[in-house]
């Protein structure tokens, strides 16, 4: 069989960052970082069967698929300048949760969801990044 897939995802996030300076130059402060982030895609696959009575045949299904996550990470920051700052940040908590809508070959249809949570700290998915501010 050949397949072949075609999807189109999208991703929205919306963050709220509190500091707490570290001393009184704030050149040093932790955060809370809380993330509400929303997901969608659409996707088709298709396989072809061969030649019946003449025809290409093809098989395939369709699906669209949403949600969304909360999470947490903590970390802490330096400010290199006013407006530049190296942060460190870990992902402690997160709850999240996916719908998915499917046809098969334009009559059978399925539905699935899924969630998960997350309450342990995650040494891999330590994050390091640079941060620039108007």
């Amino acid at each position: 069989d050949y397949y072949h897939q075609v999807k189109h995802s999208y991703t929205g996030t919306l963050f709220w960052r509190p500091y707490i300076p570290l001393g009184q130059s704030n050149r040093f402060a932790i955060f809370a970082e809380v993330q509400l982030n929303f997901v969608g895609s659409q996707s088709k696959l298709v396989a072809e069967d061969g030649v019946i009575d003449g025809f290409q045949n093809y098989r395939g299904s369709y699906a669209e698929s949403y949600g969304g996550s909360i999470a947490l990470q903590p970390g802490i920051i330096a400010f290199v300048t006013n407006n530049t700052a190296l942060e460190l940040s870990i992902g402690v908590f997160g709850v999240g949760f996916e719908h998915t809508n499917q046809v098969r070959n334009q009559v059978e249809t399925g539905t699935t969801k899924q969630s998960n949570m997350n309450f342990r700290v995650n040494l891999l998915s330590v994050g390091f990044g640079v941060s620039f501010y108007l």
